[in-house]
């Protein structure tokens, strides 16, 4: 993304692996972690929302770091532009609605184009990419025939 940036060397912070975001700023408060990036004088993100699925650690290490990235992204201070992202604007207007607030309600329908983990029953169980967008397909067709 960088090459679409006017002098990109003094205004692109690249953190492709959200590692940096990890570590200075992700606070489990949406509005904390956008006030702390304020502070260090960022006033836009671009995300790329296929940064998850590289992830290949069995860990998933990638994966959580993202999903915190993502629900960063519920921030009341945070005004999202623009995404080509139907399930992301939609999970991030329920949200603020009032609606999935349930962390990982909010992520099956936000966090569409990778796989997520969680653990279940003392086992760790994947939800596939196809689960979570036949879900948030679901969801909005609840939401418009309700």
């Amino acid at each position: 993304m960088t090459y679409l940036i006017d002098r990109n060397r003094q205004r692109f912070f690249d953190d492709s692996l959200v590692f940096s975001f990890e570590t200075y700023f992700y606070d489990p408060s949406p509005e904390a972690t956008i006030d702390r990036m304020k502070k260090m004088g960022f006033k836009y993100l671009l995300i790329d929302l296929n940064a998850a699925t590289i992830d290949k650690d069995p860990r998933h290490a990638l994966t959580t770091r993202f999903e915190h990235l993502l629900h960063t992204m519920k921030a009341r201070n945070l005004k999202l532009v623009d995404t080509d992202n139907l399930c992301l604007r939609f999970a991030i207007d329920m949200y603020k609605n009032g609606e999935l607030q349930d962390p990982n309600a909010y992520i099956d329908v936000a966090g569409t184009n990778y796989e997520s983990y969680r653990t279940m029953s003392g086992s760790e169980i994947a939800i596939a990419r196809y689960t979570k967008q036949l879900n948030c397909n679901n969801t909005i067709l609840r939401t418009l025939y309700s």
